[in-house]
């Protein structure tokens, strides 16, 4: 069964109007004539591509992009009274590479549906030089993709205390430690969870697309593309002087980035059994809890022998950690992690941009 793009919910509505440059249309033609990364590139999005979670970060994020390179086609769209679609997208420049910023809501089910779409050759320049005023870049024949949002740390009694983390600190994903409903019913088209064919199904399944089995409960591990670790590593690095001018907080506040592992959840309120991801954190070293990297971890391992591979990564800003305060109660320590992490992610997946 082929299944069509969303059109009238989500990102590809967007693009749909955008492709109409492709037509030469008038219309099309004034809404983006001065956004250069659109008309240059025929409609295309740049295949650096930065997630997160809500329309607000989107806009936050663009405003980070180079000065006066940043367009919101959402609501360019509206301002042009066309239909926006459901979800915000922005492209711009962030130190001179094309960066698509879009937001992939809540979720892993939304995830799937809006990363699919978004990285399709389809829409994304995977395969071809992608243009901007000064230069071009050269096809990567790959689609770099780093999500960037909030996360809740774990820790936990037996943590080292070197890799202790605390609101304010970023991790960046080197692993995701179990599944999700949604990554079950995606790989075996059952609506059924619980029966012992679909956990078999989906095991046998994941084994063959390289999670393997961690420790004496056979927990199935994912690990995350090591180059684009690497990168948000170094960007993380780079990230961090800005940080400290640019959000003077508690001195005293170290500003620690992990290299950790992620726990993706389809409930928020699970977090409720707290011993639970303590043990995960002793286990199997996971720092992170959060809704989506599992998604885009197995999204990863299914396009590795596609047309256009997807290389994902995550950063997350921790604004809360368990045991102890789930929510930070001082929001400008939030606000820098969450601002820390998208910095580290344009960093990151700039890095893997190269010129002709």
């Amino acid at each position: 069964m082929k299944y069509l793009p969303f059109e009238a919910t989500s990102f590809s509505y967007t693009i749909k109007l955008i492709n109409e440059i492709r037509q030469n249309s008038r219309s099309s033609w004034n809404i983006f004539k001065d956004c250069p990364l659109v008309t240059l590139n025929r409609g295309k999005i740049p295949p650096y591509i930065i997630a997160c979670g809500d329309r607000n970060r989107v806009e936050y994020i663009s405003g980070l992009l180079d000065e006066g390179t940043a367009v919101l086609l959402n609501e360019r769209m509206k301002a042009h009274g066309k239909p926006a679609g459901r979800v915000a997208v922005a492209l711009g420049t962030y130190k001179g590479v094309p960066v698509a910023v879009f937001e992939h809501l809540m979720g892993t089910p939304s995830v799937e549906i809006l990363v699919k779409e978004v990285t399709s050759p389809e829409y994304c320049a995977v395969h071809e030089p992608y243009k901007v005023p000064t230069t071009v870049f050269r096809p990567p024949e790959v689609v770099h993709l780093v999500r960037v949002g909030s996360c809740g740390g774990v820790n936990s009694p037996d943590s080292p205390e070197l890799s202790v983390v605390q609101c304010g600190d970023i991790i960046i994903m080197n692993k995701v430690i179990g599944v999700t409903g949604c990554d079950i019913q995606s790989i075996t088209g059952s609506l059924d969870l619980l029966s012992t064919k679909t956990v078999e199904k989906a095991r046998a399944t994941l084994l063959d697309l390289g999670f393997e089995e961690e420790g004496d409960d056979k927990i199935l591990v994912k690990k995350s593309d090591p180059g684009v670790s690497s990168k948000l590593s170094a960007g993380a690095v780079a990230a961090r002087a800005k940080l400290v001018k640019d959000f003077p907080v508690d001195p005293e506040h170290k500003f620690t980035s992990h290299v950790l592992g992620y726990t993706s959840k389809d409930s928020l309120y699970c977090e409720s059994n707290e011993e639970e991801f303590m043990a995960l954190r002793k286990d199997h070293g996971v720092a992170c809890s959060e809704m989506e990297a599992s998604c885009l971890v197995r999204l990863s391992a299914q396009r590795e022998v596609s047309s256009a591979p997807l290389r994902a990564g995550a950063v997350c800003g921790v604004i809360g950690a368990i045991p102890g305060e789930s929510f930070c109660s001082d929001r400008s320590v939030i606000k820098s992690a969450v601002t820390w992490a998208c910095y580290t992610g344009l960093e990151g997946v700039c890095g893997f941009a190269k010129m002709l």
